[in-house]
């Protein structure tokens, strides 16, 4: 509902972008201002603007791909166009305001060229950054001690993974390039911490990759994954979920890609003793929960009944609840859903929101990991954050 309301600002944006780029490119050159160009470039920007309704109402097919994909980069271009044409035409209003003489300039046609000019080189600048910085995944590494021992190592190298969304934007090349990063580090526990899907299985373009590729992970304790709130099956608009037939939103092929064909094994308020060393444990998703009518265990009701003599990870998408989970006795928690916000300037309003929006933090005893994610939703970039794994050299005192 709240996407019908937003619609009619959505179509006033786009209007006042085309109106204001038509005029700096008229400005520029007067092939520009000829009715053909401009019909031309209105069809073209329209087309883009519309490809998140588009690409909603195509529901199958190579069309429902290339729109969705397009609409991915669109999102992420827009916002930036956004940022820098207000931001640009607050400056050059208070510049018009100014008595100055030395400001007096803009008020030309070469200075409105200069002005369009800058705002065009800057929104291409980083659109194409934020295109291309999500393929490149970084490996971040801490180290932390837990004051417990483990009865047959002393120390214990864990690869967190979360947020790949494999589908639209990540495809099996991107699956690939992690996984060998992954290898790289030895580890002996791989978790991926959900959203391993992008609310949609047949996103995937090559799932019969993506798997072979996630088999190759090569892991002492094996690979154990949780649910996130994306791992659902629903239809999205604009960023919007709408309501889903009864019983469609569970849709059985993830469960059986994951566990079957990838070889994960899923942690639903379940707890494994690994290696007869220590205990996981895997919350279900709140999110994911309620909407599938579910109940989640308490983190008391979890840790209850464990021998709190021996290390306790705990694997939760989302990272909340630190207090109780620390109460409840656990030494180590990880996750990731935040992103870090995933394009700039939002990253900068994730510590209003989360604990631990990224990176590593200590609460009481308790140690917290949070990943901003081995893949990107929504729009296809990445601002001022990066695409990575995280692996967690663990020590047992």
């Amino acid at each position: 509902m709240l996407a019908i309301w937003l619609s009619p600002v959505y179509i006033l944006v786009n209007v006042y972008f085309i109106w204001r780029i038509l005029k700096w490119l008229h400005i520029c050159h007067g092939v520009f201002g000829s009715r053909r160009f401009r019909v031309g470039f209105c069809i073209l920007y329209a087309f883009l603007a519309f490809t998140p309704l588009t690409a909603y109402l195509f529901k199958d097919g190579l069309v429902h791909r290339i729109l969705k994909m397009l609409n991915n980069y669109w999102f992420g271009i827009l916002l930036y166009m956004g940022m820098i044409i207000f931001l640009a035409d607050g400056i050059l209003f208070i510049l018009k305001k100014s008595r100055r003489k030395r400001a007096q300039w803009i008020k030309s046609r070469n200075g409105f060229r200069i002005y369009g000019g800058i705002c065009m080189v800057l929104i291409t600048a980083v659109s194409a950054y934020g295109m291309f910085h999500p393929r490149i995944i970084k490996n971040n590494q801490y180290e932390i001690p837990i004051e417990k021992e483990c009865k047959s190592r002393k120390a214990l190298t864990v690869v967190l993974i979360a947020d790949l969304h494999v589908g639209y934007s990540i495809d099996e090349l991107h699956v690939k390039q992690m996984v060998r990063k992954i290898n790289r580090q030895n580890p002996d526990l791989v978790l991926f911490a959900g959203d391993f899907y992008d609310n949609d299985f047949k996103a995937i373009g090559n799932p019969e990759k993506v798997a072979r590729y996630v088999q190759q992970i090569k892991s002492r304790y094996g690979v154990y994954g949780c649910w996130g709130n994306h791992d659902v099956k629903e239809d999205i608009l604009a960023g919007f979920t709408f309501p889903q037939e009864e019983g469609l939103i569970d849709d059985p092929r993830m469960r059986e890609f994951m566990e079957k064909d990838c070889g994960i094994e899923l942690l639903e308020d379940e707890v494994a003793w690994i290696g007869n060393d220590f205990y996981l444990v895997g919350r279900k998703d709140p999110s994911r929960s309620e909407k599938l009518l579910e109940t989640r265990k308490t983190a008391e009701e979890l840790l209850e009944g464990l021998d709190h003599n021996n290390p306790i990870i705990v694997m939760d998408h989302q990272p909340k609840e630190y207090e109780e989970l620390e109460k409840a006795g656990a030494d180590l928690t990880v996750g990731g859903h935040t992103h870090n916000g995933q394009l700039f300037p939002l990253n900068l309003l994730m510590k209003r929101i989360w604990e631990n929006p990224s990176g590593y933090k200590k609460i009481q005893k308790m140690h917290t990991v949070v990943t901003s994610g081995v893949g990107v939703w929504g729009p296809a970039m990445r601002v001022g954050t990066d695409s990575e794994i995280v692996t967690i050299i663990v020590s047992f005192e």
